[in-house]
């Protein structure tokens, strides 16, 4: 009986909102799973989008979050990196909730996990041949056969072109967009050159272009955020998704102060170990729910406090948005494995690869070409790696 009242006191400390799975809105939920990263979009039509999953030893959170909803399985999984914050939970989840089509990352290995039971290790053995390398430009379409899909485009991804052995800098960076809104999800991107990161959001940020939703960077970091970045993106508001963890300490006041005098409100998951929250400026809401009602609509909704209190924000006006070129669309009307190149080359050098090759993953965006025919003036690399 005391083991049953121990659980139930657990559950009891995690706001629910009432909502079903498909309530004919977009829906973005900022789960509260703890010091990491775990949300969960549902479209209009009902197709369920995890990015992230949760940190390790805490995987009751998303999975009891999942199943409130209604959550029966997902269509697709994004990774934004391989840190066990962001993908600790992955077998808890996919278990529970099976993988209907594909699992998208930056493609590579892991050192640090890869070992039989580490978190990268687990990680590829549930997803499994469900595995994609995303890339630059390629974009899901969710409710791709009516006339409000809703779009997720992949603008950056291992760097961005610039070298760095940080995973937090290698994270795969998506915006989502349904009608006039746009949502960023980046994961733990960096933005200052110092310590072991470098400043990849400066070259992301023109690819992204104006959004209403911000789901701050690496958790409010010290590292995160800076101001070219936020200038450039102009959310309305941005959600921080952050736990009691004392070593990391965030939200910071850094990244905060820059939120804010940009005018950016912000909603965290909870108080953090860091900066303390600011009246009028930050809020501590638990899960943190987005909702759009139509393409058509020209305002937006955040609810937090396990739907009890909820504040409505304004669309930008006639924004247009800066996303790269399409290189490969998925929709979800299909289960077959998207389309991909047989060579990848940069039109720079003098090799060419196969595109399974992890020297790809190096080519920057801007130099990047592929095709099923061999490149005539160029040499393929030797020993190709996969």
């Amino acid at each position: 009986m005391q083991k049953i009242v121990r659980v139930l006191a657990l559950f009891l400390l995690i706001p629910f909102p009432v909502l079903a799975q498909e309530n004919g809105k977009l829906q973005i939920h900022f789960m509260n799973v703890g010091q990491g990263d775990g949300a969960v979009l549902i479209s209009p039509g009902g197709e369920v989008v995890l990015f992230d999953n949760g940190v390790r030893s805490l995987c009751y959170r998303p999975v009891s979050y999942l199943q409130q909803l209604g959550v029966t399985n997902i269509q697709y999984h994004i990774t934004s990196h391989y840190h066990d914050d962001h993908i600790g939970c992955t077998k808890e989840v996919l278990s529970e909730f099976p993988l209907q089509k594909f699992a998208y990352d930056r493609g590579g290995t892991y050192p640090d996990t890869a070992q039989p039971g580490g978190t990268f290790w687990k990680y590829r053995q549930v997803v499994g041949n469900k595995r994609q390398t995303a890339s630059v430009g390629m974009t899901i379409t969710l409710d791709a056969n009516t006339a409000s899909p809703v779009k997720i485009t992949f603008v950056a991804l291992n760097g961005n072109g610039i070298p760095t052995q940080n995973e937090n800098d290698r994270s795969l960076v998506a915006v989502i967009t349904f009608g006039k809104f746009n949502a960023f999800i980046g994961g733990d991107l960096s933005g200052f050159n110092k310590s072991v990161y470098k400043d990849i959001e400066t070259s992301v940020a023109q690819r992204v272009g104006q959004v209403e939703v911000y789901k701050v960077n690496h958790h409010g970091s010290m590292y995160s955020t800076n101001t070219t970045w936020i200038g450039a993106i102009k959310p309305r508001v941005g959600i921080i998704s952050v736990g009691s963890n004392k070593d990391h300490g965030h939200p910071t006041k850094e990244c905060l102060k820059t939120l804010r005098d940009a005018g950016v409100k912000s909603y965290w998951t909870h108080s953090g170990t860091g900066a303390n929250p600011k009246a009028g400026w930050d809020i501590v809401g638990g899960n943190i729910v987005v909702q759009v009602a139509s393409p058509n609509s020209s305002k937006f909704t955040v609810s937090y406090n396990g739907g009890d209190d909820e504040d409505e924000y304004a669309m930008w006006p006639n924004v247009n948005n800066n996303f790269v070129s399409d290189v490969t669309s998925i929709t979800s009307s299909t289960s077959e494995v998207p389309a991909t190149h047989k060579y990848a080359w940069s039109k720079k050098a003098q090799i060419y690869h196969y595109a399974t090759c992890i020297y790809v993953h190096n080519i920057h965006p801007d130099n990047y070409e592929s095709g099923n025919n061999q490149p005539a003036t160029k040499t393929l690399h030797k020993n190709c790696p996969k």
